[in-house]
């Protein structure tokens, strides 16, 4: 016979069911066990089985196979059977989920021989009708029970339970009920999200809004019901809450202003006052005025908006409204731009929109003003004296012309300030256009200061408002005439730095290590450079405290650095020239009294000039520092020479009527010169000294420094100036008796002495002669003329009481001084313009002509 049915799983007979009843035909039987016949129900469905029209016991049997591996695995996958005895009709009613179903016919276990038995044919009946399951289980709260106008009604933990899976739910229908049992059909919703974990269920949220509803203050209730795909309903749930019925809003307008220029700059700030906008809810309904730039390119930058309002007294209705907002970070480029502005009030309605268009001009960006510092002209007053700033300066990168102003004030030691005149006139300083210079004179004499400590403070503000640090000077007034208490020594150092601001700035810290005390002022003037100035390649510059490359000047306290807050800068000056020294010791001699001065000459020498300026050439000559030393209103105790070559005869007696002593070496420096921690140590331990014993100081010292320096041969005296004189003149009887009556084996012997007297600056100076060894060859020479020898012995005797101290690396090599003395034969370069008062006063310079033709 034809099997037509599957006889397993995999090769079912697929059978497409419906409502209606289908009658398939086949049999069974010990040669053909099983047929299979596989259908599928899209939806839970009632599902009804006949099996009839049997000639032997057959059963039946619905298997669902689960993890669709085309077997039966027990019991598990049978989900219903039929197993009647004999030949009577089988038959199944069952309700089916959705799903893949197979149905097994196979013959029935009526005997033990049923294998043996016959066949029977049979005809299976079967039909599905889809089933509904009404939603259940509906259920939602509320976020909030008391609603006002503009709020919105919104549920919490809304979920709706459907058999037939949550995606069977066609919509939740919301409905606003009234107390009075009316109700207003509401939006409803349309679907809802299946449950990860059980997808019968359905997650919703709701959010209703009430605006448009006309609800009148009272009481109302939320209610909803769930409807399925079959239009079958679930269970009705309320939730009530309460309404209050807001005043209708109205939208903000007449939204107006004007902004107080039309064209502006990055440094600026556009400005509105008495701006207004209107609200018929009253002007304390405005929430805000969002204002914007609109870019010349469309683009609008979110700018700070306006937020608060005053009514006007004219109509409460319309608030007024200042705003302010600077142009200065906003990343604006040179163009025409606009202030773009719209009103909100409280409920988010919104005004007219108002724009006002500018030009914007993008300036370089400021730089705040720095290095504010000055001086003031002492430290002690009386109430009716003026303080007085000389040459005071500050910085600003953005030019000097950008400086506006110096607001000065008076600090009371208790913290609280006097306001007093301000300086708005500056000068550029000729050595950089970015530094102004400034003086300040303030009386004190209506201030009514009684006697106590206080301070100068000072703050510089630019063009555009910006500070700089403030800067404070210490000053006390007494109620009594001030006569500033004198120190015992104001010991000068007169720093020509350039090429040697290396070594300037170690001495310098060696002189802060010990500082300015009560009995000894140090004040220094001190030019550097920078390496475009320098014509040596191999030159390294220091850029070390702030790289300032002028001229300044001040005390130096303990701890100082020399940057850009130590001192007053003077621009840069020619340290070479005689009126930057007389400014120096003048200023200084002022302000810093003493009952001794001392001056160093630091920096480059050459024999004729020290302290040499090696930017404009020049260095300080004899005849110059005799002019500004007898120019002064007090005498120089002490002048010595940092500088190479400078123990000149020539040289201390230009000087010899303006100090006491004079300090220098017959030899080349190092650039580390003197030691000044230890100097000014020594002198501040014993400030009563006399100018004889600081001489001897600085010359132990240095001994101490460089006696054991081997690739220098170093040379330092302390000369008496009182000798130099005396001294000379028997120089002159020397030279005048040589010329007279010399003989030549006289000129033969001056010229072995002058060689064995003379070889200074490494070779480079030969003319340079120890004047002691010179003297003291001639007048041991029996062979010379005993004229010669007598005017040599009494010169040599003289020379002996002017050295109060000498040091020399190599015994005897120097003995205290040099004079200028070149070989036979040859001239002597530009001397009278170097030693002028020597020239002028003694034969020596004759001599010198004499002796190149002797």
């Amino acid at each position: 016979m034809l099997d037509n049915a599957g006889n397993v799983l995999s090769n079912a007979r697929r059978l497409n069911l419906t409502s209606n009843t289908q009658t398939f035909t086949d049999w069974v039987g010990s040669s053909d066990l099983n047929d299979f016949y596989r259908f599928t129900v899209s939806s839970r469905s009632s599902f009804n089985l006949t099996l009839n029209g049997l000639t032997a016991n057959a059963d039946v049997q619905i298997i669902r196979d689960i993890n669709s591996n085309f077997l039966i695995d027990g019991t598990s996958e049978i989900i219903n059977g039929s197993y009647v005895l004999g030949t009577a009709s089988e038959s199944i009613r069952a309700t089916l989920e959705a799903g893949d179903y197979y149905i097994r016919i196979y013959p029935g276990s009526n005997s033990l021989s049923w294998l043996s038995s016959s066949s029977t044919k049979y005809s299976l009946n079967v039909s599905a009708q889809s089933v509904n399951a009404a939603p259940s289980a509906l259920q939602f709260g509320l976020q909030n029970s008391s609603i006002r106008t503009g709020d919105t009604l919104s549920t919490i933990n809304g979920w709706v339970f459907d058999s037939d899976g949550a995606n069977d739910i066609a919509r939740i229908d919301f409905r606003v009920v009234h107390n009075n049992g009316t109700f207003i059909d509401v939006a409803d919703i349309t679907s809802v999200n299946p449950s990860i974990n059980e997808n019968h269920w359905g997650r919703f949220d709701y959010n209703l809004s009430l605006a448009g509803l006309n609800l009148t203050t009272g009481n109302y209730t939320l209610r909803a019901i769930a409807y399925d795909k079959a239009g079958a309903t679930s269970n009705v749930v309320e939730q009530r809450f309460s309404f209050t019925q807001l005043p209708v809003n109205t939208v903000p307008t007449s939204l107006q202003f004007q902004i107080n220029k039309t064209a502006y700059n990055n440094t600026e700030t556009i400005s509105i006052s008495n701006g207004s906008v209107f609200d018929a809810n009253g002007a304390s309904d405005i929430s805000r005025v969002d204002f914007r730039i609109r870019r010349s390119d469309g683009v609008f930058v979110e700018v700070n908006d306006a937020t608060s309002f005053t009514p006007a007294s004219s109509n409460n209705r319309l608030g007024i409204f200042n705003y302010s907002l600077s142009l200065a970070n906003l990343g604006l480029t040179t163009g025409n731009h606009s202030l773009w502005a719209i009103a909100y009030d409280k409920a988010g309605a919104t005004s007219n929109v108002v724009e006002q268009r500018f030009s914007f001009t993008q300036l370089p960006v400021n730089t705040v003003p720095t290095s504010l510092q000055f001086q003031i002209n002492k430290t002690a007053y009386n109430n009716t004296e003026t303080i007085s700033i000389s040459n005071g300066s500050v910085f600003d990168a953005n030019g000097a012309s950008d400086i506006s102003t110096i607001d000065f004030q008076i600090r009371r030691s208790n913290g609280t300030f006097i306001d007093v005149a301000n300086v708005s006139n500056f000068s550029i300083s000729n050595s950089d256009n970015r530094l102004a210079n400034f003086n300040y004179n303030l009386s004190l004499s209506n201030l009514n200061l009684a006697t106590d400590d206080y301070s100068l403070w000072a703050v510089a503000y630019d063009k555009a408002g910006a500070r700089s640090s403030v800067f404070e000077r210490q000053f006390t007034v007494l109620n009594q005439p001030v006569t500033p208490p004198k120190a015992d020594w104001t010991f000068f150092v007169y720093m020509a730095g350039d090429n040697l601001e290396d070594f300037g700035i170690e001495d310098f810290v060696e002189m802060s290590a010990v500082g300015s005390s009560q009995n000894v002022n140090i004040v220094v003037q001190f030019d550097r450079t920078s390496k475009q100035n320098v014509s040596d390649p191999d030159w390294q510059d220091d850029t070390s405290h702030g790289n300032w490359t002028d001229t300044r000047r001040g005390i130096v306290r303990r701890g100082d650095t020399p940057d850009l807050n130590w001192s007053t800068s003077i621009g840069e000056v020619n340290m070479g020239d005689t009126n930057t020294l007389r400014n120096f010791l003048t200023w200084g001699t002022t302000n810093y009294q003493a009952n001794n001065y001392a001056l160093v000459l630091w920096g480059h020498g050459n024999g004729a000039s020290a302290s040499y300026d090696d930017i404009n050439q020049d260095g300080i000559t004899s005849n110059e520092l005799s002019s500004v030393l007898a120019g002064l209103s007090s005498r120089m105790s002490l002048v010595a020479a940092d500088s190479c070559l400078m123990g000149m005869t020539e040289y201390a007696y230009g000087i010899r009527n303006q100090a006491s002593v004079f300090v220098g070496s017959q030899e080349l420096v190092p650039g580390t010169g003197f030691n000044y921690t230890k100097v000014l140590s020594d002198l501040t331990a014993s400030s009563k000294i006399g100018a004889r014993d600081l001489g001897s100081i600085i010359v132990n010292r240095y001994a101490q420094e460089y006696r054991n320096v081997t690739y220098f041969d170093t040379t330092l005296s302390a000369i008496n100036l009182e000798s130099i004189s005396t001294l000379s003149n028997r120089l002159s009887n020397f030279a005048s008796t040589f010329m007279s009556s010399s003989t030549s084996l006289d000129r033969s012997r001056l010229e072995t002495h002058s060689y064995y007297s003379a070889n200074f600056g490494e070779g480079y100076f030969s003319e340079y002669c120890d004047l002691g060894i010179l003297l003291s060859r001639i007048a041991s020479d029996n062979s010379m003329s005993l004229a010669l020898r007598v005017a040599a012995e009494s010169a040599l005797g003289t020379y002996n009481t002017a050295i109060i101290n000498n040091f020399s690396a190599v015994n005897g090599r120097a003995t205290g001084l040099c004079i200028y003395l070149q070989e036979r034969g040859y001239g002597a370069w530009n001397y009278n313009n170097s030693y002028q008062a020597f020239t002028s006063d003694t034969n020596w310079d004759e001599f010198l002509s004499w002796w190149k033709n002797a």
